[in-house]
């Protein structure tokens, strides 16, 4: 005879519901929302004590932004708070939308730094920057490549063959050049100091500033080929116009190299400009020629088998601009401590050497954070 029995009846629906509730929440789950937006960048503080200069502090916050508004499409931007001389400075060094064609191609329209050597791209950031300062060919004041350009750009890369073996390339258009003081208009001399100008008043032709809208565009571009795992040889090419009548031109052509192991980083980048010249008449000057390199190497000491070196690296750099009869040497060490792969405090002695000046010294000290 049936019996039945309310508790084992209770129990049994408990079980279903206990052992199908999972089954249930998989497949009537609400999911995760896509999460398309990050934040990162760096920031950085730096102490600097020079002969001609006082010792004095400044930082900056450099946040990068970054959209994922679909697999083919990202949008990127970095903009740039200094403060420095009880100013603050704001910048945008790059906003750029990108399109991923496919694994070979990638189409980039907006600002973007200038794909030229490995510096400007790869090594600028504080973080990264094995030194506290830039070696001389971009250097801010009296840089021989623009940082920044507006345009559309072409990169991608190519393998070649089994290994790590590849080539790659980057060629672009963009508005034209802007020099800090254009030619044969007055200046005041802290401008001219600031371009570069030597004791017979001749100013080196300088690009630190981005590009600008001449009415024509410049073009360029660097490709360069991975022949094994580590190495990576490039050259690069630009070439524009800077006044808006678009006569007066500039040519640029930079070779570079690069070896990286986990313990040690060589690279080197050799720079040669060519820039048209008017008098203050209007009348032709002869082209000013500027050529500019600079050889850097690093170590890692945990090659040392001692505990209290495993992270610390020591850099040196030496780097040389010339132009019109002009000469400046640049000499730098530093040591490095790393408190984590993005975070790091750098010490650095500099010593300059420029024609017809004395010698200047500096010690530099950086702390440093990429998130």
């Amino acid at each position: 005879m049936f019996v039945f029995k309310p508790a084992a009846v209770v129990l049994s629906a408990a079980l279903l519901v206990v052992l199908g509730a999972p089954a249930w929440a998989q497949d009537n789950a609400v999911p995760a929302p896509e999460n398309r937006f990050l934040l990162t960048g760096y920031g950085f503080t730096t102490f600097e004590d020079s002969d001609s200069t006082e010792a004095s502090f400044n930082s900056a916050f450099v946040p990068i932004f970054l959209y994922r508004i679909s697999d083919e499409f990202l949008f990127e931007a970095e903009v740039e708070f200094e403060f420095e001389d009880e100013e603050l400075e704001t910048g945008l060094e790059y906003a750029q939308l990108d399109w991923l064609v496919n694994d070979r191609l990638t189409v980039v329209m907006g600002r973007f730094l200038t794909p030229f050597g490995t510096f400007i791209e790869r090594i600028h950031p504080a973080w990264i920057n094995k030194l506290p300062t830039f070696p001389l060919p971009y250097q801010h004041d009296r840089s021989l490549i623009p940082f920044n350009q507006t345009g559309l750009q072409l990169r991608g890369g190519v393998p070649l063959g089994e290994g790590n073996r590849r080539f790659n390339y980057s060629v672009f258009l963009s508005n034209g050049l802007r020099i800090p003081q254009a030619h044969g208009e007055e200046g005041t001399e802290s401008e001219a100091s600031e371009a570069g100008a030597d004791d017979e008043g001749e100013e080196l032709l300088s690009f630190g500033g981005a590009s600008s809208n001449t009415g024509d565009l410049a073009a360029g571009g660097r490709i360069s080929v991975v022949p094994a795992r580590g190495f990576e040889i490039g050259i690069s090419s630009f070439e524009g116009s800077y006044d808006d009548a678009g006569e007066l031109d500039s040519s640029m052509t930079g070779f570079d190299f690069a070896y990286h192991h986990d313990l040690f980083d060589l690279r080197a980048e050799w720079l040669d400009t060519e820039t048209d010249r008017l008098a203050g008449d209007g009348s032709t000057l002869p082209a000013q020629e500027a050529d500019s390199w600079y050889l850097q190497a690093s170590v890692r000491l945990s090659i040392i088998p001692v505990y209290a070196l495993n992270k610390v690296e020591a850099v040196g750099r030496f780097a040389n601009l010339a132009w019109a009869g002009n000469s400046i040497d640049q000499t730098s060490f530093g040591i490095n401590y790393y408190f984590t792969g993005s975070t790091v405090l750098r010490a650095a002695w500099e010593r300059t050497e420029e024609s017809e000046r004395d010698a200047e010294n500096a010690v530099i000290a950086m702390f440093a954070v990429g998130f």
